[in-house]
């Protein structure tokens, strides 16, 4: 995820929105709780991971199940 986009998402979760990212990386995704400096942080399987921005793309379509 470019600087922007991050910047972009954490404004709508400050807000309260619901966001889903993946990690590029893992193929994991969750649900995004926080942002804090370049990292994301996410609930995935009932836990808590943060994740570097750039690992990281937004997931829109609303019927994905982000505990995969």
């Amino acid at each position: 995820m470019q600087e922007m986009a991050f910047k972009t998402l954490c404004k709508y979760v400050q807000k309260g929105e619901t966001r889903l990212v993946e990690n590029t990386q893992s193929h994991h995704a969750g649900k995004v709780l926080s942002c804090r400096d370049d990292r994301i942080e996410v609930e995935i399987y009932g836990k808590h991971e943060t994740w570097a921005h750039t690992d990281c793309e937004e997931f829109k379509r609303p019927d994905f199940d982000y505990h995969r």
